[in-house]
């Protein structure tokens, strides 16, 4: 081809054939399927087939603009992306993909209007148009998977066939959610059986495994429940979303120390924030589990030691303010529970704590007052519900 650029032959038809021959060849010689066509119309002096190549000669020069669009849409230069779309429009302004290429741009740019007219443009002109199709699907599937499979149900036959994958996440999606909110309602049996449906051990899924697991525990069935999380964690390829989610399992599941083991099998410089805070809370806990053993063994000097040497956080604090009102300390314990609140004036053991001390200490007018203005978070425990009312 490169040849016949160098030393082109005389026949118009021969070039011409040359430049379809380039245009199947993919993109790479798309440009020099459009040389080919203006040498072959020059070469057409009789004009035998001028519409021919005057045709060819647009449309290439079209597409190379609309590949120009793609490929800088791809790179997330989207003003580039969009100029090359609309001179892909002024070469052929019947051309949808060019349309298509608009509506894309307007996606990326979070602009759902305008990206629906666009489409829609496409789709008057090139009814086929698989990229409209596309992201007519994709903006629908924003607002719901349920608003995205109507649409495309409302598809004529031939439009449907480019969605069939997208037809299939989106009925999975649905079953997904409705696992989901069954799951929410306590409906324990209902949500596995959904759950079940779209579960593929397969797949590289973090999240619906996690949530089946947990349903599956609610039924008992925890050997089915482990199983179906050390699939999902040996799935490739790692990752600290992986990681966290079997740790935050094992973590549920009292199984904390294995939790702490399995978030160490990443490295540390791996990890995202989620993991970073498991691990604290988990290393703390385990630390209160330790001190609290020593405690109630009749060490509380060592216990009392121990906790002192730690960074200051809240649960140590707490620990500290409880094990002082036990001992007798109250007015120590009223400091501690005091600069808990100082920091989280809705901590509820540290609120319940206060008003003990005031008690303990004989200010009971302050602590009945106290006690009246608790801030108590509607989502806290059962056990802090229980404390409120008895103090």
């Amino acid at each position: 081809m490169n040849k016949a650029l160098a030393e082109p032959p005389d026949d118009p038809n021969l070039i011409g054939e040359l430049g379809m021959a380039a245009m199947r060849n993919g993109d790479r010689t798309k440009a020099l399927a459009l040389a080919l066509f203006e040498q072959a119309k020059t070469a057409d002096i009789n004009k035998e087939n001028g519409d021919k190549w005057d045709v060819l000669i647009k449309s290439t020069r079209c597409w190379l603009k609309i590949d120009a669009g793609y490929r800088a849409l791809k790179a997330n230069n989207l003003a580039q992306a969009e100029q090359h779309y609309q001179q892909a429009q002024q070469v052929d302004n019947n051309d949808g993909y060019a349309l298509s290429g608009l509506g894309d741009v307007a996606t990326a740019r979070h602009n759902d209007t305008a990206a629906k007219r666009f489409y829609q443009q496409a789709l008057q002109r090139e009814p086929a148009n698989g990229g409209a199709i596309r992201g007519m699907a994709a903006l629908y599937g924003r607002q719901s998977p349920q608003a995205a499979l109507a649409y495309i149900n409302n598809l004529p036959a031939a439009q449907q066939r480019p969605l069939q994958e997208t037809l299939t996440a989106l009925k999975r999606d649905i079953t997904t959610q409705q696992a989901d909110q069954l799951a929410e309602q306590g409906k324990w049996p209902e949500a596995a059986e959904a759950y079940r449906q779209v579960y593929q051990p397969a797949a590289d899924d973090i999240w619906l495994p996690y949530h089946y697991a947990q349903v599956l525990r609610q039924l008992n069935q925890n050997a089915q429940a482990d199983d179906i999380m050390q699939r999902m964690a040996n799935t490739p390829p790692a990752s600290s979303e992986r990681a966290y989610a079997y740790a935050l399992y094992l973590s549920a599941t009292e199984r904390e120390t294995q939790a702490l083991t399995h978030l160490h099998s990443l490295p540390e410089a791996q990890w995202n924030d989620n993991m970073r805070e498991l691990a604290q809370r988990l290393t703390m806990e385990r630390t209160l589990v330790h001190v609290q053993a020593l405690y109630d063994a009749g060490n509380e000097t060592g216990a009392v030691s121990y906790l002192q040497q730690q960074p200051a956080n809240t649960p140590i604090s707490l620990m500290l303010a409880d094990w002082a009102l036990q001992r007798g300390y109250a007015a120590d314990a009223l400091e501690r529970y005091r600069k808990v609140l100082a920091q989280d004036e809705q901590n509820a053991d540290a609120q319940l704590g206060e008003v003990k001390a005031l008690i303990a200490i004989g200010q009971h007018d302050e602590a009945r007052q106290r006690l009246q203005t608790l801030k108590i978070a509607d989502d806290s425990s059962l056990n802090t519900q229980r404390r409120v009312a008895n103090a």
